[in-house]
C-alpha cells in the first residue's frame, strides 16, 4: 500500500515536468518564429542601414530635410544611404554630387494636422511625428539627380510612401544636398489606399 502511494504520487510530478517542458519547447518555436513578420519588416534599421536590399557597404551619402509646399508634412534627419564603392572621388565634398547607385533612407515625418483623403474615406494620415524606414531600396542618378525611392514605411502608425524627382523640373538634391526637390505620395495609411491627391513637392 505504501508503494502504491508513492507511485500515486510521483505520477503527478512526472507529467507537470513533461508538460513544462513541451511548453519551453513551444514558446522557443514560436518566439522564433517573430524574425521578419512575415516579410513586411523594414529593411532599413534604426540604428543603421541593415539589409539594405543589395547595398553591400552602406555609407551614409548625404542628410536632408524637406518641408511639403503645402505644409502638409515635413521630412527631417533624412539620412540618404549608398553604396560606398560607387561614390567617385571627388574634391567638392557633396558625394550625393558623384554617386550613381541604390540608395536606402531613414529619417522622420511629421504631419501637423490629420488630414483626410477627399477620395477613399479610409485613408487618414493621423497629425504626429513618424519615423520612417526604407523598405523599397531606389536609385539616385548623377548630381543628385533622379531621386527614387519606391516605398518608406513608418514603424508605427502603418503609413507608406514614396519619393520621386525624376519628371519634377529641377528635381533632386539642392543647396549641397541639406534640400531635396521632389514629390512625395502617401500611398496608404492604415491599409487603405490613398488617391492621388496624397501628392505633394517637397523642398
Amino acid at each position: 500500500m505504501e508503494r502504491l502511494n508513492k507511485k500515486t504520487l510521483s505520477f503527478p510530478a512526472m507529467v507537470f515536468t513533461k508538460a513544462l517542458a513541451a511548453l519551453g519547447i513551444v514558446l522557443t518555436l514560436a518566439a522564433c518564429g517573430k524574425g521578419d513578420g512575415g516579410g513586411t519588416t523594414p529593411i532599413v534599421g534604426i540604428n543603421g542601414c541593415q539589409n539594405c536590399g543589395g547595398i553591400t557597404a552602406p555609407t551614409v551619402i548625404t542628410t536632408f530635410s524637406s518641408q511639403a509646399s503645402t505644409n502638409a508634412f515635413t521630412l527631417s534627419n533624412m539620412q540618404v544611404y549608398a553604396q560606398a564603392g560607387l561614390i567617385q572621388p571627388n574634391a567638392s565634398g557633396y558625394n550625393y554630387k558623384w554617386y550613381n547607385g541604390p540608395i536606402a533612407m531613414q529619417g522622420t515625418l511629421t504631419v501637423p494636422t490629420t488630414f483626410y483623403d477627399t477620395t477613399n474615406s479610409g485613408c487618414v494620415v493621423p497629425a504626429g511625428t513618424y519615423y520612417l524606414q526604407t523598405y523599397s531600396v531606389g536609385q539616385l542618378g548623377n548630381l543628385g539627380a533622379n531621386v527614387s525611392v519606391p516605398a518608406l514605411l513608418t514603424t508605427a502608425g502603418n503609413i507608406e510612401l514614396k519619393i520621386e524627382s525624376t519628371g519634377v523640373a529641377g528635381g533632386g538634391f539642392v543647396d549641397e544636398g541639406r534640400k531635396l526637390y521632389a514629390k512625395v505620395t502617401i500611398v496608404r495609411a492604415n491599409g487603405y489606399v490613398c488617391s492621388a491627391m496624397f501628392a505633394d513637392t517637397i523642398l
